[in-house]
């Protein structure tokens, strides 16, 4: 296993990059992290792996934001992290959210300058196969398949609380096996279907990108290719966080298509959830949840092989 750190900020980034560095995952324990949910979060994670993070060579930067359009980073940005992440002789990946029909000459223009930079080792984490599409026009970046793209149940709650099959009118069937068979093929992503791995190949995708689920992954995520896994956060779900501020501050939400305001940039949703499961964060426009205690459902060869996608800032 490797070890990448993820962030949305490129002066956090830089920051952050330089500590990992000079003195292991173990050096951020005293960072003051935006929320407690977040420092309780990265604090788990190091009691549990810290060892095996700081036994991991760091080799990889993420910069971008999966979820959101109206939170691609500046080409000043950019630019900066670019230089960052070859003055620190780190490899880098663009993370970058689903690609609207309205944005996709701005897309094109963000991808024209990544791919000028000729940085060794480039790859653009993509949300959908659209981007996948417009990343392949672009000789020498690699598009991988990012982890919104991967769609595994990854909801807490519904691993907990599931109901049991009823098995009354099935002959020789039980509720027990039944459920075990059909939490082992929950553990399968569907990017393993035959058809899927087609196009995964065709397509040139270099990396598949998993969460920590729940139910636990199957070793079948290696027959993928290169494999990244995400910690100590889930992403759950997308969805207008204006919502959330009428409800809270009063007024309307934001029209779809007028650019939002950016009340969620600098806010948090919390939604306490019963035990034991782990609470819902919002930020943004997206849903993540806590997955340190789902890193233990990883099997071994899995953890092992994996690069291990460190993204302690929401």
């Amino acid at each position: 296993m490797n070890t990448a750190l993820a962030c949305t900020r490129a002066t956090d980034l830089e920051r952050l990059a330089r500590q990992v560095q000079k003195g292991g995952w173990g050096a951020l324990r005293l960072e003051r992290f935006r929320t407690g949910q977040e420092h309780g979060a990265f604090q788990r994670l190091l009691d549990a792996r810290g060892r095996e993070l700081d036994d991991a060579p760091f080799l990889r930067l993420y910069f971008g934001h999966e979820a959101c359009e109206h939170l691609v980073p500046s080409f000043a940005e950019w630019d900066r992290v670019l230089g960052l992440a070859s003055r620190l002789g780190l490899g880098l990946s663009a993370v970058l959210p689903p690609t609207y029909a309205a944005r996709e000459d701005d897309v094109g223009r963000l991808l024209d300058r990544l791919a000028a930079a000729a940085l060794p080792g480039f790859e653009v984490v993509c949300a959908e196969w659209g981007t996948v599409a417009l990343v392949r026009e672009h000789p020498g970046l690699a598009p991988v398949l990012g982890r919104l793209a991967n769609r595994m149940k990854r909801l807490e709650r519904w691993a907990v609380t599931r109901p049991g099959p009823d098995v009354r009118n099935l002959a020789g069937v039980t509720a027990d096996g039944l459920l075990a068979e059909q939490v082992a093929l929950l553990r399968r992503s569907p990017l393993g279907l035959g058809e899927t791995r087609a196009r995964l190949a065709a397509e040139g995708v270099a990396g598949i990108e998993f969460d920590p689920v729940p139910q636990g992954l199957d070793a079948s995520a290696l027959d993928l290719g290169p494999l990244a896994l995400h910690a100590p956060w889930t992403y759950v779900t997308s969805g207008r966080a204006c919502v959330t501020r009428a409800l809270v501050e009063g007024g309307r939400p934001s029209l779809p298509e007028v650019r939002c305001p950016g009340w969620c940039r600098t806010r948090y949703v919390l939604a306490d959830q019963p035990r034991p499961t782990a609470s819902l964060v919002q930020k943004g426009n997206a849903v993540y949840q806590e997955n340190v205690a789902l890193l233990s459902e990883i099997p071994a060869s899995v953890a092992r092989a994996a690069r291990w996608v460190i993204r302690p800032f929401l």
